[in-house]
């Protein structure tokens, strides 16, 4: 990968924040989704699409000298869940603790190493080794490869409002992904 790769920082509310270097950009997500895909040998047709979750702290560092703000800290995972049973993962969790110590790691499966599939109310998402970046403070990037996992977790399909919901209980703690618009 090369070093001019922007990373995911969060993502919430359809946003994600990204950054490379010093440059902070945002971006609107352009998702497919919706409820459209028929059935496919990933899962039932309600399940295809684009699943995030992500919050971002609202406690910001802003240098006293420069009036330069430290990147925010935050996290979010999503989940394309494609019909053919494919799916792309990214996650990022960054944590700025002042304006010389931002951390963060980044782990992305692309469609080539994750697929998906549901046996009865149970969802299985299956990641090889994908990419893995991390930094500690204003250290160096470090690049390497992520560890093959498996996901199983029960799931349901929650509606409020105009916004549908994908609940995974993974392990006792329950996750929320909103489906992309």
């Amino acid at each position: 990968m090369k070093k001019s790769t922007l990373v995911l920082l969060a993502v919430a509310g359809g946003l994600v924040l990204c950054c490379g270097g010093s440059t902070l950009a945002v971006m609107v997500l352009g998702l497919a989704g919706a409820d459209g895909p028929t059935r496919g040998s990933g899962g039932p047709a309600p399940l295809v699409g684009q699943w995030m979750y992500g919050s971002v702290s609202m406690v910001e560092y802003r240098s006293v000298l420069t009036g330069e703000f430290a990147p925010p800290s935050g996290q979010g995972q999503s989940y394309d869940l494609r019909d053919d049973g494919r799916c792309v993962q990214a996650a990022m969790m960054q944590v700025s603790t002042g304006i010389a110590c931002t951390s963060f790691i980044f782990t992305y499966t692309g469609d080539d190493g994750c697929s998906w599939s549901v046996d009865g109310n149970t969802l299985t998402i299956e990641l090889a080794e994908g990419t893995l970046r991390s930094r500690i403070c204003s250290g160096e990037v470090k690049e390497g490869a992520s560890k093959p996992r498996t996901i199983k977790a029960p799931y349901r399909i929650e509606r409020e409002g105009q916004l549908t919901w994908l609940v995974l209980d993974e392990e006792g703690a329950e996750f929320r992904y909103r489906r992309a618009q």
